[in-house]
């Protein structure tokens, strides 16, 4: 068993230690003030693994300028997910990664995950820019913009 931080609420830290329930499924999330970090808490240990819930980043096809293919190329490669998966989902899952095979996958059940779709989308910012360019954009600025926006 790995053990790892993770937060809960205060009401269930105190029912873990007074042994009113045995276990706990927490949520991933990133915490806030009133969660109380299990790190060294006695008797208390968190076991790590995939789980049934996933994360996704959905486009509107319907919105500008999202109902321009290219620019949602272009975002594909302006999103660093290797550092999403470290930054966030490793806390709970050090095997973590990014599965590049679409919707839906879940990554320890089934067999979905056999094409990888994503594969191509590697973090490359130079890259996203250059498709804005290829589009009409003016990237030369700090933000890519067209016909003023």
């Amino acid at each position: 068993m790995t053990f790892l931080p993770t937060m809960i609420q205060p009401e269930e830290y105190e029912w873990l230690q007074s042994g009113r329930i045995a276990a706990i499924f927490p949520s991933p999330g990133f915490g806030s003030d009133d969660t109380v970090d299990l790190r060294g808490s006695p008797n208390i240990g968190i076991r790590e693994g995939d789980g049934l819930y996933f994360e996704a980043l959905w486009f509107n096809h319907r919105m500008p300028p999202l109902d321009d293919a290219m620019v949602r190329e272009a975002l594909m490669f302006a999103i660093d997910r290797q550092s999403v998966i470290d930054s966030f989902i490793r806390r709970w899952n050090p095997r973590a990664e990014v599965l590049n095979c679409g919707f839906v996958a879940v990554a320890s059940l089934g067999p979905w995950c056999r094409i990888h779709s994503f594969d191509r989308f590697v973090f490359d910012p130079q890259r996203a820019r250059a498709i804005l360019d290829q589009d009409g954009y003016n990237c030369s600025g700090t933000f890519c913009s067209k016909h003023g926006r």
